[in-house]
């Protein structure tokens, strides 16, 4: 029941844009609140969607936000719009959904507009070149608040110049992913999640991916 549900969450994002509210799956799946309450608490602790704190309700499930964010993904081949959790999550949910998107975002520093499109797994389009993904929490915090680290910690900047300087302000010292890092990030996260059988990478995996990208540096140790 366990995948079934994560199933069932991921594919009421994709159909609606928002996540099902725990009485739907009860509904759905024949259970009691008390039991979807259990597999919720079961996903959340496997990393596989997170919860709003101190309810039970659905906040996002990787790259889907269950609120309004500054990254709206388009899929434009069907027209519907998704908010993504951060900079990474707008980009891979190309990766997940397979079709042409449009990414609508702000500079974190400037605050220009950012506007970029993907087709077969690269940007195609962007009103910035050099726009890039900026992290500014080391990886092994990540998950020590997941909600915090993809709210305040992976931005869109319009330059390198941008990213340095909101780091230098905020007292960060960050990371800039090339585009074929995070293609690469994109791809080996999601490429397989809106499968039934999904299985979330294990740590050891995870390493081996990001020395295969030249993520080798002290900020991506796990």
């Amino acid at each position: 029941m366990h995948k079934e549900i994560r199933y069932f969450i991921y594919q009421h994002f994709m159909e609606y844009s928002n996540a099902p509210h725990y009485e739907q799956i009860a509904i759905k799946f024949n259970l009691s609140i008390d039991q979807v309450f259990e597999y919720l608490n079961n996903l959340m602790e496997d990393h596989l969607i997170v919860l709003q704190p101190h309810t039970k309700r659905i906040l996002f499930a990787n790259p889907f936000s269950n609120i309004p964010t500054n990254f709206v993904v388009t899929d434009l081949s069907t027209g519907k719009k998704y908010f993504a959790n951060c900079g990474w999550d707008s980009v891979a949910t190309h990766f997940m959904i397979k079709h042409p998107i449009r990414i609508q975002t702000h500079c974190q520093e400037t605050l220009e507009k950012i506007e970029l499109e993907l087709d077969n797994f690269k940007i195609t389009k962007s009103t910035h070149q050099d726009a890039i993904v900026y992290i500014t929490k080391p990886a092994k915090l990540w998950w020590e608040n997941i909600i915090d680290t993809c709210s305040n910690h992976m931005y869109y900047f319009s330059s390198i110049q941008a990213a340095n300087k909101f780091a230098k302000k905020n007292n960060y010292s960050g990371h800039a992913l090339t585009n074929e890092q995070l293609y690469g990030l994109c791809e080996f996260l999601y490429d397989d999640k809106m499968e039934l059988e999904y299985v979330r990478p294990t740590k050891e995996e995870t390493i081996s991916k990001f020395q295969e990208l030249d993520l080798t540096s002290k900020f991506w140790e796990l």
